[in-house]
């Protein structure tokens, strides 16, 4: 902008020759910060005509670009004047989660992912990218509520079996450091403290570090993760 003030008081200190052609120049440096702020406008009226055309594909071009140029006005499209039942409209909520992904608008990526599960409730991807935004946005226990889905649907995906595994390990490490200070409190246990203790042990083991292992190990099948390694170790 201070460039275009140097030029104005450049404009007025010159002939009238001078002064025309210097005033053409200067439209031409603020005639593209015009089509700037018309040209979102614009690709959304375009992608609403692809759309009625059934140019699928172009509609989502458009959209694309219309999101990355201002995606509050695109996001406004989206809610109230798209046709949020038809096929295309997952597509095009899918270039608003990406851009708040970039953005770390978990909030924001929460609602579309929501979205777009009612259209596809079993889709994978859409399926870890809720459980992730619910991690983010600190809800535990509805992320991991997602991510056995995730598991039932696909016993080995990646992301879900890395977040079972890391999970399941550190609860069972909290209950083992639980059960273990409670046991040593104990001045002088008797033989069924003992066995009580060693039967809890068990359990744990069972319902905690072996499922832990079982998601580790599924992970170790895909690639060779380092922390994956160690944490196994641990169990061990």
């Amino acid at each position: 902008m201070k460039k275009y003030v140097i030029f104005v008081k450049t404009l007025l200190n010159c002939g009238w020759m001078r002064k025309t052609i210097l005033f053409a120049c200067l439209l031409l440096l603020l005639f593209p910060l015009v089509l700037s702020a018309q040209s979102v406008e614009i690709l959304l009226l375009k992608t609403t005509t692809a759309l009625s055309n059934k140019q699928e594909m172009k509609a989502i071009a458009l959209f694309t670009q219309a999101v990355r140029l201002n995606a509050k006005k695109s996001e406004a499209y989206y809610w109230t004047q798209l046709d949020r039942q038809g096929e295309v409209s997952v597509k095009l909520a899918e270039q608003l989660t990406t851009y708040y992904k970039i953005e770390r608008e978990y909030d924001k990526i929460f609602q579309f992912y929501s979205e777009m599960l009612q259209r596809e409730p079993d889709n994978l991807s859409y399926l870890a990218g809720y459980a992730e935004s619910e991690l983010f946005r600190g809800n535990e226990e509805e992320a991991l509520q997602m991510y056995k889905k995730i598991i039932s649907i696909a016993p080995h995906h990646l992301a879900a079996n890395i977040f079972m595994g890391n999970y399941l390990y550190l609860k069972a490490e909290q209950k083992r450091e639980r059960l273990k200070a409670n046991y040593t409190k104990i001045k002088s246990p008797t033989r069924m403290e003992y066995a009580h203790y060693h039967n809890r042990l068990e359990r744990l083991f069972a319902t905690g570090y072996y499922p832990a292992k079982k998601h580790l190990q599924n992970v170790l099948q895909q690639f060779p993760s380092t922390e994956a390694k160690k944490t196994l170790s641990q169990i061990e």
